[in-house]
């Protein structure tokens, strides 16, 4: 599977990714022939007091340097005054450039949702969203989470990472009755999921928000961000980001004639998945 290469790294270096810390030598791999080679790590720490913003992007192709080179190094600076920052990228080995479909999917820290508007408000801001907009295909930002408590994530360089959001079937009245089965699914497939390489395993909820909250969301994503009004799906009830050892360990996994029971309960709890084999994007060099 294949992506550009270029693209992760010019994301990168205009995120800044001094949010993340980058352990370029301290993993190793084994080689086909025995022999042992560095591998590039990163780690993420998911607070708990902490809001995280999954961005889905896609960018029209030859567009690239108009939103890493110009657009990031303007934008970056302004986050941070409300507390904002990049910690990190995952790319989307096989997307085709342009296509609905995300290229990738950024992850921003906030301190709150309420701080993600108050950037939305900032005149300099709109001042340089149309930069972005004429170069994005597809976005999906305003994806805000949480985490239940701390937890240090660690990125390799050559694993697969799983983003996985899963929305639950709904009652009448809009409330799901099918969270219990779904609890048991989650416990059941995460103990499959181990014997085929599985380690890590990130869960993230929704943010709760007010109806108010939503539409100003709304307003802030579509009315002057010109960012496509499809969500994907993405009003779940859970994100996961889970490690692989390889994309052949998932296949296998999700293939697997054990996992098939437990699939039982994840039909009968969910309306809609949408997941996303990635790889984290680290910096050249």
């Amino acid at each position: 599977m294949k992506f550009s290469k270029s693209l992760i790294a010019a994301m990168m270096l205009s995120a800044g990714m001094s949010s993340a810390t980058l352990l370029p030598t301290s993993a190793m791999a084994e080689t086909g022939h025995g022999a042992h080679q560095m591998m590039k790590q990163a780690k993420i720490m998911f607070s708990k007091d902490k809001v995280y913003e999954l961005a889905y992007v896609s960018i029209i192709p030859g567009m690239e340097p108009q939103v890493f080179g110009e657009y990031f190094p303007k934008v970056l600076p302004l986050a941070g005054t409300y507390g904002g920052k990049s910690v990190g990228m995952l790319a989307v080995p096989g997307a085709k450039n342009g296509s609905k479909e995300a290229q990738m999917v950024a992850i921003f820290e906030w301190p709150s949702v309420d701080a993600w508007l108050k950037l939305h408000k900032d005149p300099d801001f709109l001042k340089i969203v149309p930069i972005r907009d004429q170069a994005i295909a597809f976005g999906n930002p305003g994806n805000f989470y949480t985490v239940s408590e701390d937890v240090e994530a660690t990125f390799t360089q050559g694993k697969m990472y799983e983003l996985a959001n899963y929305t639950l079937k709904q009652d009448d009245d809009g409330w799901s009755s099918k969270k219990s089965v779904f609890d048991k699914y989650i416990k059941n497939e995460q103990q499959v999921a181990a014997n085929h390489g599985s380690k890590q395993d990130v869960l993230l909820t929704p943010v709760p928000l007010s109806v108010h909250v939503q539409e100003k969301i709304k307003i802030a994503c579509g009315d002057h961000n010109g960012y496509a009004t499809d969500d994907m799906g993405l009003l779940p009830q859970l994100t996961r980001l889970r490690e692989w050892s390889s994309f052949d360990s998932y296949n296998e996994h999700i293939n697997s004639r054990a996992i098939s029971k437990t699939n039982k309960l994840k039909k009968d709890a969910v309306k809609h998945e949408y997941t996303l084999q990635t790889v984290f994007g680290f910096p050249p060099g």
